[in-house]
């Protein structure tokens, strides 16, 4: 094996909701193998913006603890009867959402040691939508605008530079799957989820000066994978079979999920089929 301290790694992990567990259970067979040791920085959109966090404040045992002992209810809490919400929200349930983001923030709180994460590069991508009044046409165009005039609306946020307040707006603005939670405002700019744009940010790590890029990937086929961007290597761990919805928070799914994830990777790295 070669040694993982010859290179400045970073590791990228991608969005993908429920599915997350996934991406715990690789990064523990990773760690079992010595990969995770000296890493130089880490990015996440999404759900993977939130074990970024985790990654990055070497807090992976408390993770898979808070991981396995989910419940949907934990996490998703309807705003109300959707059918009704529809007929007298109209295109406004866009803003406001189908789900309460409360637990996600408790969540976090729960998760996350702010002060610790400080102390580290983390990135978490959003998608800027615009000011602070975003409607349904801005958002259906973002992806259009983006590849198109190349505008720039994804950005990535080092938490290092941030007080605890705007690291939570931002790690939940990165969770924020349109229609499904209300946006996040900061400072009058409104922002969603970051897997929106950049579901694989591995781009701000490149720009941090890393020399290698671990992407762990929630989605089996992804046609953008690539192997080597601007001269860095990057090597893609993903799933073989389906994990299902990325809001199904299902307790027995979740399971599923790390356990996949676990066992994947360590049959990967055992069969050496990634050079790291």
């Amino acid at each position: 094996m070669r040694n993982v301290q010859k290179r400045r790694r970073g590791i990228a992990l991608a969005g993908g909701g429920a599915r997350g567990a996934y991406q715990i259970g690789a990064l523990k067979a990773l760690k079992e193998a010595g990969h995770l040791e000296d890493i130089h920085a880490v990015s996440g959109s999404s759900i993977g913006g939130v074990n970024a966090c985790m990654l990055a404040t070497d807090a992976l045992e408390k993770a898979e603890e808070i991981w396995l002992s989910l419940d949907e209810k934990d996490l998703l809490k309807n705003r109300g009867n959707i059918i009704r919400r529809i007929f007298t929200e109209g295109v406004n349930l866009v803003k406001n959402g189908v789900y309460h983001t409360d637990h996600l923030q408790n969540w976090l709180d729960e998760l996350i040691d702010y002060e610790r994460l400080r102390e580290r590069d983390v990135y978490v991508a959003v998608s800027h939508v615009g000011g602070a009044e975003c409607n349904l046409f801005e958002l259906m165009s973002l992806n259009v605008r983006d590849f198109f005039e190349k505008k720039g609306r994804i950005r990535y946020f080092n938490l290092r530079h941030l007080d605890e307040e705007t690291i939570k707006k931002i790690i939940i603005a990165s969770c924020a799957v349109p229609v499904f939670f209300r946006p996040v405002v900061i400072d009058e700019n409104t922002y969603y989820d970051g897997g929106v744009l950049d579901n694989t940010p591995f781009k701000p790590l490149i720009e941090a000066g890393c020399e290698e890029i671990i992407v762990i990937d929630l989605f089996r086929v992804n046609f953008g994978r690539k192997k080597l961007v601007d001269g860095v290597p990057i090597y893609h761990f993903y799933p073989k079979r389906h994990l299902r919805g990325v809001l199904n928070f299902d307790s027995e799914q979740i399971k599923r999920r790390f356990a996949l994830g676990y066992e994947e990777t360590k049959e990967r790295l055992e069969k050496d089929l990634y050079p790291l």
